[in-house]
This record gives structure tokens, C-alpha cells and sequence, in this order.
């Protein structure tokens, strides 16, 4: 069950666990002035989860370490880019992002599953007078 504030919380006489959102934003993972040539990729990971990420705070893998009794309800990932000038004007940026959850490593047969969806709502054309946006949500 989750609820908008406490008072919701008596509306309901049903005894199963109550989520109530914080309405709290955390950064997990900014890449500033990456670039990216034609055809090529990236790939970025960070880890969510009631440990510490692997490697300690140092970690070289950015990550949340959630309290007992914490959940993430919503995670979105964002990606502003633009285009390039070249010789014949300005080219406009193309980009394709997706969204996966990383098997455990005790499971070594598993796959990466996808995650996420991308709302149209969320998108954003790039123009010459405008950056393009991708939003992977995963809700």
C-alpha cells in the first residue's frame, strides 16, 4: 500500500506494510560534458541496495545505501544532449538510452532484464535552438 501522507494512513484498515514517499531527490550518478562520436556507446552503473556499494564509499562504482525500511519507488534516469556544427550547418544529436537491472553475480546464467519505459511525456526533440532529453523511468 502506498500513501500520499500520514492521514491516508487511517483510511485504510487493512494491515499490510504502508510506503509513504519523502518526496526526497537523490543524485546517484552525474556525467557532465561526455561526448560521443557516431556509433559509439557508453554504458554507466550505479548500485542501489542495503549495503554499501562494493568497494566502500571509494568505490569506484557510484550507489545509495539505503536504511532498513527504505524503498525506492521511483527512479529515472535523464539524458540532455544536443548536436554538433560541422561543415554543412548544425547536425542534430540522436541518442538511445536503456534501462536494465543487473542479475546477482551468485547467478551467473542470468541475463540483464529491462527496467525501464520511456513516456513520450518525457522526451524532448533536439533542435538547433533546443538540447534533446531522454527519460528512462522505472516505476
Amino acid at each position: 500500500m502506498v500513501v500520499a501522507n500520514i492521514e491516508e494512513l487511517g483510511l485504510d484498515q487493512s494491515h499490510k506494510p504502508a510506503l509513504m514517499p519523502t518526496g526526497q531527490i537523490v543524485t546517484l550518478l552525474e556525467a557532465k560534458n561526455v561526448k560521443l562520436g557516431q556509433r559509439q556507446s557508453r554504458a554507466h552503473m550505479f548500485e542501489i541496495g542495503l549495503k554499501p556499494p562494493k568497494g566502500g564509499a571509494s568505490s569506484a562504482t557510484p550507489g545509495l545505501c539505503l536504511q532498513p525500511g527504505q524503498h525506492i519507488l521511483d527512479l529515472t534516469v535523464s539524458i540532455t544532449f544536443e548536436g554538433t556544427f560541422g561543415a554543412r550547418g548544425y547536425q542534430l544529436g540522436r541518442i538511445a538510452a536503456s534501462l536494465y537491472r543487473l542479475p546477482l553475480h551468485s547467478d551467473p546464467a542470468a541475463t540483464p532484464v529491462t527496467v525501464g519505459w520511456a513516456p513520450y511525456a518525457l522526451q524532448a526533440r533536439n533542435l538547433p535552438s533546443q538540447f534533446g532529453k531522454v527519460s528512462v523511468h522505472n516505476h
